[in-house]
């Protein structure tokens, strides 16, 4: 048997007859469907805007340029996260401040906000990992007292929701990803999602060379880059956008259904919650593998795909690990930090959309069997 981490969900037919006439009028490029998938994704977010572009890290480069991120700046986000969100500070010449996470969410944590601030900050940037969403009530509270810019990173979060409201439009701005690992994806892609139009514009210029067009007539207005979407990707991202909340809830069910597996087991595995003002997209399934459970993560994992077939991944990461990130600030109140336990002890299973209970019966035993004989 072979079970993968991620399989995307392509089966709409009105791709390959989209695909079909996009290729036979030579229409690849950023077009016409860029302009509909924009459309549509900002109706669907509710965002009066949204910028597509190459990946969501394109996005959070182009979201720090647009609230003036630069030399000598801070701007605060989780220790526990994928490092995209860092590296894109680090290239404008600013610096990450590391805040410890919430054991519970994997998301930043809110009460150590005050003790990571200094005058320098000038924005958070707070990750709905795997698709739980942060607690941004506290978070936004705390930045307008500061007067500081709110960026969210929702690469993962498709489809969450933070007390009824869909995230990436409760910040002043959102970051999506379109990798293949995510609820929809374009192969690579992402999306900037506003309500301000100035950043929304300036977003579109950066994109693009920093071209500004005007009666067909182009200026170079900023240095920008090619951060550009195709249509080919858009063609993709429009017919499973129709499709999305049907995925998203999905995903919702073979959540639901690891849960009651595992739970039902002592083997050491912690699954994922779910808070109460949380709608959990679950773009990733990750559990932690507790000292209990007797065989070692990069173990398990090797043993899992060569003697199982079943392809799993550790959760994230501590960028607190990372050697390019040892002189960033960081705050915790633990002496082992959150964000380090969980870099030890996060593992990703296999998750997509049309994993059967068969299939996530087999991982279940697959697990309990090296736990039995490690």
């Amino acid at each position: 048997m072979k079970i993968r981490l991620a399989r995307p969900f392509l089966s709409n037919p009105e791709i390959l007859e989209e695909l079909d006439k996009a290729l036979k009028a030579g229409m690849v490029g950023q077009g016409e469907k860029v302009r509909d998938f924009e459309k549509s994704f900002s109706e669907w977010v509710g965002s009066k805007y949204a910028v597509a572009c190459s990946s969501c890290t394109a996005a959070l480069h182009m979201a720090l340029i647009c609230v003036g991120v630069g030399v000598g700046d801070e701007v605060m986000m989780p220790a526990f996260t994928f490092p995209s969100c860092g590296n894109m500070v680090l290239q404008l010449g600013a610096k990450p401040v590391l805040v410890d996470v919430d054991e519970e969410t994997f998301t930043l944590n809110p009460t150590l906000l005050q003790e990571a601030y200094n005058p320098k900050v000038k924005a958070i940037i707070p990750t709905h990992l795997f698709g739980h969403p942060a607690d941004m009530k506290p978070i936004l509270e705390f930045a307008e007292e500061k007067g500081i810019h709110v960026i969210e990173d929702a690469a993962g979060a498709l489809g969450t929701h933070y007390m009824g409201v869909r995230v990436g439009v409760i910040g002043e701005i959102g970051c999506f990803s379109f990798h293949p690992r995510k609820h929809l994806t374009t192969g690579e892609g992402g999306m900037l999602v506003t309500n301000d139009e100035k950043i929304a514009e300036k977003a579109m210029m950066l994109r693009n060379h920093g071209v500004k067009r005007e009666n067909e007539r182009l200026t170079f207005s900023l240095p920008g880059f090619n951060y550009r979407l195709s249509d080919v990707q858009a063609i993709l991202g429009i017919a499973q956008l129709k499709d999305l909340d049907e995925t998203v809830a999905e995903y919702r069910k073979i959540a639901k259904r690891y849960a009651e597996k595992l739970s039902s087991k002592s083997l050491g595995i912690i699954p994922p919650l779910e808070k109460n003002w949380a709608y959990h997209s679950y773009q990733a399934y990750v559990v932690r593998i507790t000292e209990k459970f007797r065989t070692p993560k990069d173990s398990l994992i090797e043993k899992l795909k060569s003697n199982y077939g079943v392809e799993t991944q550790t959760g994230s990461f501590s960028l607190r690990k990372i050697q390019y990130f040892n002189g960033a600030r960081f705050t915790s109140r633990r002496r082992r930090p959150v964000c380090d336990i969980l870099h030890d002890e996060t593992l990703a299973l296999p998750m997509y959309r049309g994993l059967s209970e068969s299939d996530q019966t087999y991982i279940v035993r697959a697990l309990e069997d090296l736990y039995e004989n490690p």
